[in-house]
């Protein structure tokens, strides 16, 4: 799941996902007074946009040089930062946010937890957590159902052990008493139905403020 996993995923197709911001984005964060946001694993940048396009002041970070350079051809904006980067290794941007977005944001899990401690520390005080993540129980059954027929060539993207990412009951662990705990919750998931992912039928959805 580094670069050139992420970069070999993009120059696959054209266009990955949808093009349309993630649903528990827009339903969380439509009605909240906009500031500076992060965007953790922008990919071609719709969840940046539908932000800019609110108001909000968006650094898009993805660890795919590829899929920065596509999210900026796609369409750039001067309320819009670009940026590759991996946090996992090189740590968050500088500065603090007042919404930290991560949607279906495969990070590695680590003992002592310093890379996920150190996102949750940016997200500014009165600030918002909001992490959205596939249901484990859609991912193994579409695991399952495509391991029957998939080639070896088709099983490259089938990314990580899923019990070596973080979920979100492992994030609302980490919040301590600076944090509330708006909803950690399974949802249906809003898509369109086309583009990477569509497969997937429910949502975990993670909101938390800072104190």
């Amino acid at each position: 799941m580094d670069e050139d996993f992420w970069n070999a995923r993009y120059d696959e197709d054209d266009r990955v996902w949808s093009g349309d911001p993630n649903g528990a984005l827009v339903d969380e964060m439509g009605a909240v007074t906009p500031g500076r946001a992060l965007d953790l694993g922008s990919g071609e940048g719709d969840d940046a946009r539908w932000l800019a396009a609110q108001g909000w002041q968006v650094t898009a970070v993805d660890i795919s040089s590829v899929a920065i350079d596509r999210a900026r051809a796609l369409g750039a904006q001067d309320s819009i930062t670009w940026e590759q980067r991996d946090v996992a290794a090189d740590g968050p941007p500088a500065g603090t946010f007042d919404l930290v977005s991560m949607q279906y944001f495969p990070m590695i899990r680590v003992e002592g937890d310093a890379p996920m401690r150190a996102l949750l520390d940016i997200v500014a005080p009165g600030g918002t957590l909001l992490w959205v993540a596939h249901d484990m129980t859609d991912i193994h059954r579409h695991q399952a159902e495509h391991a029957e027929t998939a080639s070896g060539d088709d099983n490259r993207w089938r990314g990580p052990d899923l019990d070596s990412i973080y979920h979100t009951d492992h994030v609302a662990a980490l919040l301590g008493d600076g944090w509330t705990v708006v909803r950690n919750e399974l949802r249906p998931r809003r898509h369109s139905g086309v583009g990477g992912g569509a497969h997937h039928v429910n949502d975990v959805v993670l909101r938390a403020v800072r104190a």
